[in-house]
């Protein structure tokens, strides 16, 4: 293998889990998660809306965008969730990790839903038993944890 194929590899083993991780969710919830974000998708096989969906959630700028659009405490609970442990525990961490961080008061009934509606958008995913995750690939454009304010 020629030195210049690695990245080219190890971009496509990150391409790879994230859309393992689009085919999981229904067809239905995809295309809702395509109309919260407002972005048309077109044919009908699940494949094909996969594959557009990876082109718009590996897109740093448009997802720079969507992040943007989140309200601060759902910012904060997606950049905690991508630097914790993503086990079902995890929510107990976070809750822990964005009251004393940013000072901010959420309850675990509100990280919940928090949690729900990233996953509703894609953005996060629930693995049920295993826990949520967010794909690697993601690391290109998730907010960064900040410092308590």
């Amino acid at each position: 293998m020629p030195a210049g194929d690695a990245p080219a590899i190890a971009d496509q083993a990150l391409l790879d889990e994230l859309r393992g991780l689009l085919v999981s969710v229904s067809v239905q919830a995809l295309r809702q998660a395509a109309r919260r974000w407002s972005w048309p998708l077109r044919g009908t096989a699940k494949a094909e809306i996969v594959e557009q969906l990876i082109e718009r959630l590996t897109d740093p700028a448009q997802m720079y965008r969507v992040v943007q659009s989140l309200p601060p405490d759902a910012r904060e609970v997606l950049a905690w969730l991508a630097v914790l442990d993503q086990d079902k525990s995890a929510v107990r961490r976070i809750e822990a990790a964005v009251n004393a961080g940013s000072g901010s008061t959420l309850d675990l009934a509100a990280i919940n839903s928090i949690l729900a509606n990233l996953v509703a958008g894609c953005l996060v995913f629930d693995r049920g038993y295993l826990g949520y995750q967010t794909p690697a690939v993601y690391n290109r454009w998730l907010p960064r944890v900040e410092a308590a304010r």
